[in-house]
């Protein structure tokens, strides 16, 4: 199962790019679009790491539109993204990525007439109540409410959940490193282009994209392993059922809580997370409810 070894490098890669992003959108960069911009800019340079598997060639003209749509989306998620790295601890809106994991199997079934069994069903409300208990937090009136981070995820778990069923149909027709260059190319357009537009009315705009000079080792570090992850699940959705990679990536919370655990101390800062045993505890009983809802929807 060589492709189950390759799944889990996203959600490896992915929860050192969160911790990461994290410290940088809380403490270092103001700006999101700027973010965004040197972000997708890293990406493309880091691109040539994946003709080690292939050189990618033209994208037939009729998928282009799901070139498109998959470059629209990889560059615009980012944004409900930062923002949800800034509401909430880490872990808490990693977790909820599983929101976006729930949907596929749904678009399954209205693409496909794919119907669930009675417990992929009770494993959609399991990861749907896990989600909502991690992203919940008392108020100063001592009320429940949810937290900010989820309505931020809930929209960036419904643009990725879109994003891997066009990449599974994109890879039936081309190769991985053709398709993966296109959308990485094309999101660096969308966000350059985002970019320019919502700085125009800024006088000071250029003075963040000097704010790269300060941070420019831990940026590419965030965006390496950020390149590496998304890399490693588009890959493994090449090699097996969509569903099955998205399940293996629903770990990703746990190697943030991880990291949080045994490098806190250490790098304060990096860290923006609450390790003290009773949330530490709540975190590891929600993600073990969350892990199992996604087992029972792959029965």
């Amino acid at each position: 199962m060589s492709w189950l070894f390759i799944a889990l490098g996203e959600p490896l890669f992915h929860s050192l790019a969160n911790l990461i992003d994290s410290y940088l959108s809380n403490h270092r960069f103001q700006g999101t679009w700027i973010m965004i911009f040197w972000a997708r800019l890293f990406a493309v340079l880091f691109l040539p790491l994946t003709f080690l598997l292939g050189l990618p060639r033209l994208i037939p003209f009729q998928l282009w539109p799901i070139v498109i749509i998959i470059s629209l989306i990889e560059a615009i998620y980012l944004y409900p993204y930062y923002q949800a790295l800034r509401a909430a601890d880490t872990s808490a809106a990693v977790a909820l990525f599983d929101l976006g994991k729930l949907l596929i199997p749904l678009l399954a079934f209205f693409v496909v007439k794919e119907r669930l069994a009675p417990a992929q069903y009770l494993g959609f409300i399991l990861i749907l109540a896990s989600s909502i208990f991690l992203s919940l937090h008392r108020g100063l009136t001592a009320r429940w409410r949810l937290n900010r981070a989820f309505w931020y995820m809930a929209l960036v778990s419904i643009l990725l959940s879109v994003e891997v069923v066009l990449y599974k149909y994109l890879f039936q027709s081309v190769s991985w490193s053709t398709g993966f260059a296109a959308t990485t190319i094309g999101s660096f357009i969308v966000a350059t282009i985002l970019f320019a537009a919502t700085q125009a009315r800024r006088p000071k705009a250029h003075r963040e994209l000097l704010n790269l000079q300060g941070n420019a080792r831990l940026f590419v570090a965030a965006e390496l392993v950020n390149f590496l992850g998304s890399g490693a699940s588009t890959l493994a959705i090449t090699l097996a059922p969509v569903t099955l990679v998205s399940a293996v990536g629903s770990i990703q919370p746990l190697f943030v809580l991880l990291f949080a655990v045994l490098f806190q101390k250490r790098f304060t800062l990096v860290f923006k997370e609450k390790t003290t045993p009773a949330a530490v505890i709540k975190k590891m009983v929600l993600f073990v409810a969350l892990l199992i809802g996604v087992g029972l929807i792959m029965l």
